[in-house]
């Protein structure tokens, strides 16, 4: 297999680890591998993974009081390390480095040695991310810049494949009438923030949303003004959520928010906002006013569900439970 030959050829038999390394293309899976490696290469305390665009918004001088990203697609994929991170001492890291670093640099922050290396694209030499290795002992810093550097200029053609790949992916988690992430990527940020919960030992939430009688806009108005009607709530949800929360069109009028680091008694308030936003705002379709309501079920990680799937059926049973109870309701699981 190309795989082997590669890896020997180049790396020696110490390059046996990187073969599940090129056996992949998912970003997703590619870069916890990738830190995990230059991890056990050396001496350190932290290996820390930056999106391009993370590394430079960072670099704000400004330190926020409370830290809320805006929603981004694969936000996971954005900021990683091996060790749980905040972003104030990520912050003071990347300080420590030029805007524009194009090549390996090595700083000291407090006594502490950081390195950092750029992950350059192949094709048009344009940085795609960089890897930030922490507490380094300062007689490792010159062996590891060479080496970590050198193993990383023969990885960086695979992991610019994999963000290829990811690009394509994310033109198909968007729903196309509304705008907003779709079903198909729904089961992948449930699976990220169970992780992610399981890890900082926190809770998340999740909202199942329906339109009460929204067949019955459909029936009357006509299919056009209904899809129209989509949008608008679609837009209202996603005002209504943080810049940290996910909003999905789940199909037909049901929508689903996902609430990161959100217990039931704090996801409650935010349905009881949305399901008031909804009922108090005021569609005007063509100059046709309309009126609605909507019934929201809630469900927490890991209160009333330990998986993705049962977190969601657990949210929906709960907003069905809510539709039969009286409609225009927020009903939480049990």
């Amino acid at each position: 297999m190309w795989t082997d030959f590669v890896v020997r050829r180049v790396f020696g038999y110490k390059g046996e680890r990187l073969r599940d390394f090129f056996d992949d293309l998912e970003l997703e899976l590619v870069i916890p591998k990738l830190l995990l490696y230059i991890y056990e290469i050396g001496s350190c305390d932290n290996v820390i993974w930056l999106l391009t665009d993370e590394f430079k918004s960072l670099r704000a001088t400004e330190v926020k009081k409370k830290f809320e990203p805006e929603q981004q697609m694969h936000r996971h994929l954005r900021i990683q390390a091996i060790k749980n991170v905040e972003e104030p001492e990520v912050r003071q890291y990347v300080n420590l480095f030029e805007d524009n670093l194009s090549m390996s640099a090595a700083a000291e922050l407090n006594g502490r040695r950081v390195i950092a290396w750029p992950i350059v694209n192949v094709r048009n030499q344009s940085v795609l991310a960089y890897v930030l290795m922490t507490d380094v002992k300062a007689a490792d810093v010159g062996r590891l810049q060479d080496r970590v550097g050198r193993d990383l200029s023969f990885m960086c053609k695979h992991i610019g494949f994999s963000f290829q790949h990811w690009e394509v992916q994310r033109l198909s988690y968007h729903d196309d009438l509304t705008g907003l992430y779709n079903q198909k990527y729904l089961s992948l940020v449930l699976e990220n923030e169970i992780l992610r919960s399981q890890r900082n030992d926190k809770k998340f939430s999740v909202l199942f949303m329906d339109i009460d009688y929204f067949k019955m806009v459909n029936d009357t108005r006509g299919h056009w003004v209904g899809s129209h009607l989509l949008v608008e709530i679609g837009r209202v949800i996603k005002q209504r959520l943080r810049k940290s929360d996910y909003a999905f069109r789940y199909g037909g009028d049901e929508f689903v928010a996902v609430l990161p680091g959100t217990t039931a008694e704090g996801a409650k308030v935010a349905a009881e906002r949305l399901r008031h936003a909804i009922e108090t705002t005021d569609f005007v379709i063509d100059g046709q006013h309309l009126k609605l309501t909507m019934s929201l079920g809630l469900a927490a990680y890991p209160d009333h569900a330990k998986t993705h799937k049962d977190i969601i059926k657990m949210a929906d049973e709960a907003m069905y439970c809510g539709k039969n109870k009286s409609r225009n309701i927020v009903f939480v699981a049990s």
